[in-house]
């Protein structure tokens, strides 16, 4: 007998323990490793290995590999026992505690080989020239999905076990600014910063910030990309009178999704203001993304500056119902930068800049904006 198979054993702890070990075979994990574990978790006293061997029929041999096993995954440690010069054994009973490390087992045994695998594999791929460019396609989809699981369990790994309960319950809504850059990276930003892009709205509530436009220029190219946008509803800056004129950006929580309404008003020197509508949601694989009309979309990078944040487009994409398209390179429009840089009290500067590979800047604006009223 190799480990406890008697289903009929109708004890709660043989039961815990019997389903446990099944628990773990279906996970990758040797059923009598996960039953040495269960039996120390619920153990109230430190057990040797004779001990463990007794209560579960398992062979000495297969108790002593086991128990290496665990004490490499630092779910169980030896301890002294007073008057016995066997060694005794505890499991972490903290099940926060017990997460994060085989959380970060996994990542290390499991995740972070794969990356270097398909990395590998991705600089091949791209070395060579018989290769079904879907192909390719699809290493890159699948290098992309692995990098961006990577970077949000090395941020889930660094938040205080105090806070996990209260995350998880949030689902989705856990997705926010602070997480996206870290904790360390978060506090290196100025507190104004923190302050504006760490809120979270009520569903349906607003925020409102006013302001003055104090750049606004576009060369040939950009002004007719910005007629073109028009069609797809105008994301564009493109009147240059706008220099010098009012400026209001409203900021509405989306009640029934993750993510923010923006609508942006900028003055002109005649008629109406432009009106600019967009909507941004934590999801997608840079896990934020702004929708700007008939279906396009900005997966965007979010990063940390010296005085604020930057947000630079990874890819652009066509939303069709389910499916979802990235657009190749040709097709997008240039490399849209977006800045907020704090100026200290109480203001900001909010920056867009639009570049093309072919036709360089295409439109730059800077807008001058104090913060609202709490």
């Amino acid at each position: 007998m190799t480990e406890i198979t008697d289903k009929n054993d109708a004890t709660s702890k043989s039961q815990f323990i019997l389903y446990w070990g099944d628990m773990g075979s279906q996970w990758g994990v040797n059923r009598s490793v996960a039953q040495i574990h269960a039996l120390l978790y619920l153990s109230t006293e430190p057990l040797n290995a004779e001990q463990i061997s007794a209560e579960l029929g398992i062979a000495r041999s297969n108790v002593s590999n086991s128990l290496k096993e665990l004490v490499g995954w630092k779910l169980i440690q030896r301890v002294p026992v007073a008057g016995d010069r066997r060694e005794h054994f505890v499991a972490e009973t903290d099940v926060w505690e017990m997460a994060l490390l085989i959380a970060r087992g996994r990542k290390e045994r499991e995740i972070d080989p794969a990356i270097r695998a398909i990395d590998l594999c991705v600089t091949q791929a791209e070395t060579e020239s018989g290769l079904d460019p879907a192909v390719l396609a699809r290493m890159h989809a699948m290098q992309e999905f692995l990098a961006t699981a990577d970077k949000w369990s090395a941020q889930m790994l660094s938040v205080p076990k105090s806070n996990l309960a209260a995350l998880m319950k949030m689902g989705n809504k856990v997705l926010t600014f602070r997480s996206l850059l870290g904790e360390e990276t978060w506090n290196t930003l100025p507190a104004s910063v923190r302050r504006r892009f760490g809120k979270r709205l009520q569903g349906g509530s607003s925020v409102v910030y006013q302001g003055t436009v104090v750049t606004m220029r576009r060369n040939f190219a950009g002004y007719v990309l910005s007629q073109l946008a028009r069609l797809v509803g105008g994301p564009l800056p493109h009147d240059l009178t706008s220099t010098g004129q009012p400026a209001i950006v409203s900021v509405t929580e989306d009640s029934a999704g993750d993510g923010q309404f923006w609508l942006r008003q900028y003055g002109r020197a005649s008629g109406f203001p432009q009106v600019i509508y967009s909507s941004k949601r934590f999801a997608g694989p840079t896990g934020i993304e702004e929708y700007i009309g008939s279906g396009i979309g900005i997966a965007l990078q979010v990063g940390a500056e010296k005085d604020g944040l930057s947000f630079r487009s990874d890819h652009y994409f066509l939303q069709l119902g389910e499916r979802r398209l990235r657009l190749p390179a040709w097709l997008s429009p240039g490399a849209l930068t977006i800045t907020h840089r704090d100026l200290g009290d109480t203001r900001f500067l909010f920056s867009l800049t639009l570049k093309s590979r072919v036709f360089g800047e295409l439109v730059h604006q800077d807008a001058l904006f104090t913060d609202s009223e709490e």
